[in-house]
């Protein structure tokens, strides 16, 4: 999954959620697919993760939420699905 959000594959995305792999699975730096399409500005992908239940609170082992990512490469517009 994060492959695929990293790549900005959003059919590839879909495709694995259809598979039922979940939008909340961590990588070695306990970051969920959803900071990385914040960190890219992915207005898109992060909307269709957060529709598939990714864990908007979940923080990083550097303590950040993906909406902080986002904002903090000025991504400023990422903040309209975050509190629609």
């Amino acid at each position: 999954m994060h492959l695929a959000v990293i790549e900005g594959n959003e059919a590839k995305v879909k495709k694995l959620l259809k598979f039922g792999i979940t939008t909340n699975c961590f990588d070695s730096k306990q970051r969920l697919p959803l900071h990385y399409s914040c960190k890219k500005g992915d207005l898109s992908l992060s909307s269709l993760l957060l529709e598939c239940g990714s864990e908007v609170h979940s923080k990083d082992l550097n303590g950040l939420s993906p909406l902080s990512y986002g904002l903090s490469k000025g991504h400023t517009d990422l903040s309209t699905i975050f509190f629609e």
